[in-house]
């Protein structure tokens, strides 16, 4: 059995990978991003984390995560929104 290690940073890449490539649901991952050998190697991975290991990871989540993963988000958005400008 093959044994890959991920970083939470690897899986959170996936993540917002998945969510840039019009991914609506985590088994998506698998058919979408798996194959993407460019974007593996942009991010430094030899692969994407399967779609198992991103719904274990988000089962993890707690509330203060949650929490900086909206801060992020909003601190990106503010930096990046065209609207703003």
């Amino acid at each position: 059995m093959k044994s890959v290690n991920y970083t939470n940073l690897n899986r959170l890449q996936t993540l917002i990978s998945s969510l840039v490539m019009g991914c609506n649901y985590t088994s998506d991952i698998n058919d979408k991003l798996i194959p993407d050998t460019v974007a593996t190697s942009l991010l430094g991975m030899d692969h994407f984390p399967a779609q198992s290991q991103i719904n274990r990871f988000l089962t993890n989540f707690s509330e203060p995560n949650i929490d900086q993963l909206e801060y992020i988000h909003h601190s990106l958005f503010m930096e990046n929104a065209l609207s703003l400008w």
